[in-house]
C-alpha cells in the first residue's frame, strides 16, 4: 500500500507535467480508520481533521488538470493543519512536497 507521502509525491509529479492527478481518495479514504502513532491524539479533533482533509483530496480528484495544481496546495494545507496540532514532526515532509512556487 502506498502512503500518502509517496501518493503525494506521484501528484506533484502528475501536475508538475500537466497531467491528470489521483485518483487519490482511495488511498486515502481509510484515514478515518487510522490510529496516529500517540493514540491519545484520536479525537474528535483528528475526525474531524479527517474529514476536512478528505474532502480536499475528493476536490483534487476532481480537478480538471489547470486547477490541479491549486487543488493540491489545499491537501496540503489539510496535512499540515492537522499535524501542527498533533506529529509536528512531519511537517518538514509535507512541506517538502510543495509545488515550486514561480515568479508569475
Amino acid at each position: 500500500m502506498r502512503t500518502m507521502q509517496a501518493a503525494l509525491s506521484e501528484a506533484r509529479t502528475a501536475i508538475g507535467k500537466g497531467e491528470k492527478v489521483g485518483p487519490l481518495f482511495p488511498t486515502f479514504r481509510k484515514i478515518r480508520c487510522a490510529w496516529p502513532t500517540n493514540p491519545g491524539d484520536r479525537n474528535a479533533a483528528f475526525d474531524s481533521a479527517a474529514q476536512s482533509y478528505l474532502a480536499q483530496v475528493q476536490a483534487l480528484d476532481a480537478a480538471k488538470k489547470e486547477e490541479s495544481a491549486a487543488a493540491y496546495e489545499r491537501v496540503l494545507d489539510g496535512c499540515r493543519a492537522c499535524h501542527e496540532q498533533s506529529c509536528g514532526g512531519a511537517i518538514p515532509a509535507i512541506e517538502a512536497l510543495r509545488l515550486a512556487k514561480t515568479g508569475k
